[in-house]
């Protein structure tokens, strides 16, 4: 039950950090947001690798790729590696820039994609949880 109630914090810190990081704090702290998205980021691969050996019929499934999804996306709020896949360099060129907004739009699409993949796993834990209150 503790695991289940830790794992919902950090699924709930993981949809709305960068958001909150955004709105209230400046650069500077970019770098503490950034570690702790990979803390999480190493939780959730080791919470999936062991889930695959535990639970009969997850490796594969659909929550499998669910969660694999939702995992490898915390690599977009990772800054450093976020500007390093984007390339976020200086162009002078209107071209440039103006490809540069549109990589900008489908980014933060993609984003809000994921979150919806975050909640769906919060959906999960919960019912995860119901069930475990059934058993006992």
């Amino acid at each position: 039950m503790k695991y289940q109630i830790f794992i919902t914090i950090v699924t709930i810190y993981s949809l709305f950090s960068d958001d909150f990081r955004t709105a209230v704090f400046g650069q500077e702290v970019d770098m503490y947001f950034d570690c702790t998205s990979l803390v999480i980021l190493g939780i959730f691969a080791v919470e999936l690798i062991i889930s695959s050996f535990v639970v009969d019929g997850y490796f594969l499934s659909f929550f499998f790729f669910l969660d694999l999804v939702s995992t490898a996306s915390l690599i977009f709020d990772v800054n450093f590696i976020t500007n390093i896949i984007f390339s976020t360099g200086t162009s002078a060129s209107v071209a440039a820039l103006a490809s540069q907004s549109k990589a900008s739009r489908a980014a933060t699409r993609a984003v809000r994609i994921v979150k919806l993949f975050r909640i769906i796993r919060i959906i999960k834990l919960y019912k995860n949880s119901e069930k475990a209150k059934e058993i006992k």
